[in-house]
C-alpha cells in the first residue's frame, strides 16, 4: 500500500482580515446618536465592558454594528426595574 500523500493545512488568514472594517464599524458618537445618549454615557459602557469597541488606535475606537445590536436586544429582553417606594 502507497503511503499517503502529506494533507495541505490551510495557512491562517492574516490578522487584519480578522478585525471589521473601519468603514463598517460605528463611531461614538454615532452609537449615542443611535442610542440617544450623551457620548459619555457610551464611554461608561465601553469602560464597564457592556459594549464592546474594537480599538483602532490609541484614540480611534469603534463598534461594531453586531455589537451593538446586540446590546440593544439584551437591554430589551430585560424586565423593567421599578423605583424605590417612597
Amino acid at each position: 500500500m502507497p503511503d499517503a500523500l502529506p494533507v495541505p493545512v490551510p495557512a491562517p488568514a492574516p490578522i487584519a482580515d480578522a478585525l471589521p472594517a473601519a468603514d463598517d464599524c460605528l463611531t461614538l458618537k454615532q452609537v449615542a446618536k443611535r442610542l440617544n445618549v450623551p457620548v459619555r454615557y457610551v464611554r461608561q459602557l465601553r469602560q464597564s465592558g457592556a459594549l464592546p469597541v474594537v480599538p483602532l488606535s490609541a484614540r480611534r475606537l469603534r463598534v461594531r454594528p453586531e455589537d451593538l445590536e446586540r446590546f440593544i436586544q439584551e437591554r430589551m429582553a430585560r424586565p423593567v426595574r421599578r423605583g424605590a417606594a417612597r
